[in-house]
């Protein structure tokens, strides 16, 4: 497999991930009572940032680190049943969901005995560990976030700042975390 047809298989992997994501976010907030997320449910490709996606995997092919918006969905919070659980409940349904992914992934790859299809399935699985492991860090704008807000709602501006500079000293042990939280999946089957 040449570096085009690796990036192309790469941008697929990231859309399809992407856009399941974000479905779950929307059929969360669906389920838990804003249905104005019905519509973004199936809406695959208006919850992501499709120029991003593709930035983001030629990035990462060259060992460049971009953190970019993929995707997002808005909701209410008033048109939930309950407003605080719900917001943790959406914004734990994408990470969930990539995990779901991988999990599943990892079980078929068990079964296939074609080299080329097992690295498809390799790149879905820690495409998947990536996403969920990402959105899980308790970080503004990341889906782990909302359980910092729901027990700290007053500490935002001053999280935001702390998270910031965290973030900056961390990334040299974001590849820790992320074997971290990969072996772990890989144990779950």
């Amino acid at each position: 497999m040449n570096k085009i047809h690796l990036l192309i298989i790469q941008i697929i992997i990231t859309i399809i991930s992407t856009s399941l994501h974000e479905s779950a976010h929307a059929f969360t907030a669906w389920i838990l009572g804003d249905y104005t997320c019905k519509d973004k449910i199936f809406a695959f490709f208006d919850n992501i940032n499709i120029p991003n996606i593709i930035i983001s995997r030629f990035a990462s092919m060259n060992n460049i680190n971009i953190p970019l918006k993929l995707g997002s969905v808005s909701y209410y919070p008033n048109n939930l049943y309950n407003n605080e659980l719900g917001k943790i409940l959406i914004a734990y349904a994408g990470p969930i969901m990539n995990l779901l992914i991988a999990l599943i992934t990892i079980y078929i790859n068990k079964f296939v005995n074609n080299r080329n299809v097992n690295y498809i399935l390799y790149l879905i699985i820690e495409q998947n560990i990536m996403f969920f492991a990402f959105n899980i860090l308790p970080i503004p704008n990341l889906d782990g976030y909302e359980l910092v807000n729901y027990f700290f709602p007053n500490l935002n501006i001053y999280i935001n700042i702390v998270y910031l500079i965290t973030i900056a000293i961390s990334m040299n042990y974001y590849s820790n975390y992320i074997n971290i939280v990969r072996n772990f999946v890989y144990k779950l089957i």
